[in-house]
Order: C-alpha cells, then structure tokens, then sequence
C-alpha cells in the first residue's frame, strides 16, 4: 500500500514508511493521542495531528497548519507537532476510521510535497510562484501559528 505523508514542524514534508493505519499514523506523529481533520470532501486526503499538541510542549507547526487549510479544513487550525495527509475514504461511512485510511498515490504525494515548499517559501517571504494574495493568506496564518502557540504555550 502506498505511504503517506508528513509534515515536521521544520516544514520538512517526509514520506513516512509503510501503509497508513492509525498505529503507523500515531508514530509518525509521535503521539498515541490523535485526532482527525476532516478536508475538502472531493481531496479523499484526511489530516492528523496530535490531539494535545499544544499541552505537551510540541512545536508549532505553521507549515503543516497552512497545508491543512489549503486542503479545506473547516476552521484555520493552529496545529504543533509533526502534522499527517492519508488517503481516506469518503465513501464507507460504515467503517471504522482505521480501515477508510488509503495511502497516497505518487502524484498526489508529490502535490502535498510541492504545496509545503510554497508554503514554506511564502513563510519565509519569498515568491511561492502563487497569487500575491494566497502568499499573504499563508504569511497571516503562520503568525497566527506561532502567536496561538506562544499564548497557550505561556499560559
């Protein structure tokens, strides 16, 4: 089966080895604790994060939370911690989470990759090669990231 996806809070993306299941998911994330981010309905992509990402000292992950809202996450989520795109099946409502998970196909693996250097390259306040406009999205977003991060992280 196909791998899927991993975006460190380096901004790294790695492609993590093995099949997408929920254990493999939670190593990859380093947390048994997760919780899934549902994205656009037509992507078949599922984001997860670690569920306690700002209580256990994670970093922030302003990559991976921009990557889940250009993928259609219904809120602008501030994540920490490595952040994870699967597969997911849409389709079989009647199926525990662990068996719609699908791994990524190559193309789709290699669009998340090329979407996080822009994300990372719009962070860093360069030229995505994207409209001006979802350059300055990004930028906004990333500091909410690591503003959310420090205020809960201090608290």
């Amino acid at each position: 089966m196909p791998p899927f996806l991993v975006i460190d809070p380096s901004g790294r993306p790695r492609t993590a080895s093995g099949p997408p299941t929920l254990h493999a998911v939670a190593h990859a994330i380093r947390c048994a604790a997760i919780a899934r981010i549902d994205l656009d309905p037509g992507s078949g992509l599922a984001g997860y994060v670690n569920e306690h990402c700002r209580r256990d000292g994670s970093e922030p992950n302003a990559v991976g939370s921009c990557l889940l809202s250009c993928l259609g996450s219904p809120v602008q989520g501030v994540y920490a911690g490595p952040v994870a795109v699967v597969g997911w099946d849409r389709t079989r409502h009647d199926l525990p989470d662990d068996q719609r998970l699908r791994g990524l196909t190559e193309e789709t693996r290699r669009l998340l990759e090329c979407t996080a250097d822009q994300i990372m390259a719009a962070l860093d306040g360069f030229d995505s090669g994207r409209p001006v406009a979802w350059d300055r999205a990004v930028r906004e977003h990333g500091r909410e990231v690591r503003a959310t991060y420090v205020t809960q992280v201090d608290r």
